[in-house]
């Protein structure tokens, strides 16, 4: 059995769970949460490996989720001691639905995501918020060329980082796209990507789908920037990577200062990873659930770190009643 197809499983019956609480109000999300982590949980259950939930959601908004510690998978049950010395172990980081608040107002671009990766590969973090800055390969690519192995974008004002923009893409500064998340937090960058003259995509919430938009060709998204959710930062670094694109990214303290180290993609997740996600309500790149009668449709990706390989899902099942 392939393991990531499970974990494609899980995300798709999350998926399915969360799309009856679509438009439901803001005082459905935990509901919303709940439903989608009981399914998930049932699958990544059945599946026989021992895994570790090493980020998860939850923990910023006290809400139900595959929490940060929690042991999924058939072997937890078992002896843990002579499984982990006799077998390969794994680690996850997921999002039951990143975009709760879109999904119980009806909105576009929530998804259910899980990322899979070896044990001791993916990057443990406590905080809350994480500066961050996502390009596409055509950047790092030029990022490559013209810079030594410590260049780090993310330390460059944001000037420079237009200047590094037009000319790895040939653009004019008129022309590049940069998605902000829109929060009060980021209104000092908003202000001065508008004076570099960019055009500007505020999000309200799905910083993991906007930023892996960046790495697809498809989607004229240039740049994401700005404080977002440490958690999604880690998630997305995965599709990014497999993607061919790069990402650079902080914690950052309660004040938004700097804390710790720059890491960039293969810091977040070192090892080879794979990256499952299904629309909940239809975005940039995935559509959401759709109901028949008597079936319900799913849009999923799995993007595999190491060998780049990006899969499409369009999945019928048979509506349980």
């Amino acid at each position: 059995m392939n393991i990531a197809y499970k974990i494609l499983e899980a995300t798709e019956k999350s998926a399915i769970a969360a799309s009856q609480w679509i438009g439901s109000g803001l005082d459905k999300c935990n509901n919303a949460d709940n439903s989608a982590t009981i399914q998930s949980k049932k699958i990544l259950n059945q599946i026989p490996f021992y895994a570790k939930v090493i980020i998860g959601e939850g923990i910023k908004d006290n809400a139900p989720g595959l929490l940060t510690g929690d042991l999924v998978g058939q072997y937890v049950s078992k002896d843990i001691h002579t499984h982990r010395i006799n077998n390969t172990n794994y680690e996850l980081a997921a999002d039951v639905i990143d975009g709760t608040k879109l999904t119980v107002n009806g909105l576009p671009g929530a998804i259910s995501v899980i990322v899979i990766s070896l044990e001791n590969s993916i990057y443990e973090t406590n905080n809350f918020y994480q500066k961050k800055i996502v390009y596409n390969k055509t950047t790092k690519k030029y990022l490559w060329k013209n810079s030594d192995d410590d260049f780090r974008l993310i330390r460059f004002s944001i000037k420079e980082i237009v200047d590094v923009l037009c000319m790895s893409l040939n653009k004019t500064k008129n022309d590049l796209t940069i998605c902000l998340l829109d929060r009060p937090r980021n209104q000092k960058f908003i202000d001065e990507f508008r004076k570099c003259g960019c055009r500007l995509q505020l999000i309200s919430d799905g910083d993991i789908t906007n930023a892996i938009s960046v790495c697809i060709d498809e989607y004229p998204v240039d740049l994401l920037y700005g404080i977002g959710g440490a958690p999604e930062g880690v998630i997305s670094s995965s599709a990014i990577k497999g993607l061919g694109g790069g990402i650079e990214v902080y914690d950052v303290d309660k004040n938004f200062k700097m804390k710790g180290k720059i890491l960039n993609e293969n810091d977040l997740v070192s090892q080879e990873s794979v990256f499952c996600a299904t629309g909940i309500t239809s975005g940039q790149f995935l559509k959401g659930v759709k109901i028949s009668s008597d079936r319900m449709y799913t849009n999923s990706v799995m993007i595999n770190s190491h060998t780049k390989e990006i899969r499409w899902f369009n999945v019928e099942h048979k509506k349980q009643v």
